[in-house]
């Protein structure tokens, strides 16, 4: 048995150093929290490697990303174009990486001539929230303020703490929530802490208990499999119906660190019942 294990151990150090590595330790193939302090050896990796997997940086690609965009546009126009002068629409990307997503959604709403709302882009990584204010700097609405960033723990928000950033013109004003997003998988390089492997639960339940009225996130496809569970934890924050739908999508290809990797995904949208 003491040999079988110290194999593992120096199995598990040499996969380490591989390129795949990280990419492993994001494989959705289980639904529990994985702990790889048996290894003794934790070599290093790049600045860019340690903070994309502490953070769980997986990009999607276009295609994937208009799909999601469509989906909160669609919400949007089906309940909210109408609304009245003295509420706010907030579309919240509690992860938004490098701004792919909030860019696509900032042209869709424009090209539906959306009106009375505001983008909040959320990311634990400074560094990628810089890149993401780079990409973002030339749009109309983020010149217009109508695009807010910010470094902050989505899972410690509020719904105040949004509109504290907000310029109202000092009007009192009701506002309703709208997430989207491809939120992490995991957290962690397998450096002897925990993995936590159950985060879009939590992004999904934390929308809902800051008062968000829909939902639509990029999720491994296994989540597929966790409606059930995640609507007992939504009745855990709120008296109010969710109804969630789901789509399995075509190219399931996501980026890191310039490489695309294959996630069998969904895009899970949830609705709160009206």
């Amino acid at each position: 048995m003491k040999k079988a294990i110290k194999r593992l151990e120096n199995f598990m150090n040499d996969c380490i150093d591989s390129d795949g590595w990280v990419e492993f330790t994001r494989r959705e193939d289980s639904d529990g929290i994985i702990n790889f302090s048996c290894c003794s050896q934790v070599r290093q990796y790049s600045d860019d490697i340690i903070t994309s997997a502490k953070f769980g940086q997986y990009f999607t690609i276009e295609m994937n990303v208009q799909k999601v965009v469509d989906e909160a546009v669609a919400s949007y126009y089906d309940n909210f174009r109408h609304q009245n002068s003295d509420g706010i629409i907030v579309f919240v990307e509690p992860s938004c990486g490098d701004g792919r997503i909030v860019m696509q959604l900032s042209n869709s709403l424009q090209s539906i001539s959306a009106i009375g709302f505001f983008i909040v882009a959320c990311d634990l990584d400074k560094q990628v929230l810089q890149k993401c204010q780079e990409n973002l700097s030339n749009l109309e609405l983020f010149k217009e303020g109508k695009i807010v960033l910010l470094n902050c723990d989505y899972l410690q928000t509020s719904a105040s703490y949004f509109m504290s950033h907000f310029n109202t013109g000092g009007k009192q004003q009701t506002m309703k929530i709208i997430v989207i997003g491809n939120p992490p998988y995991s957290s962690g390089v397998g450096d002897g802490q925990s993995i936590d492997r159950d985060l879009p639960k939590k992004f999904i339940t934390h929308s809902v208990g800051i008062g968000a009225v829909f939902v639509s996130f990029l999720l491994p496809q296994r989540y597929s499999r966790e409606i059930e569970s995640i609507q007992n934890q939504i009745a855990q924050k709120t008296s109010e119906s969710w109804t969630c739908k789901y789509q399995d999508l075509e190219d399931s290809r996501f980026s890191f660190e310039g490489k695309l990797f294959h996630q069998p995904s969904i895009i899970q949208s949830w609705y709160l019942n009206r």
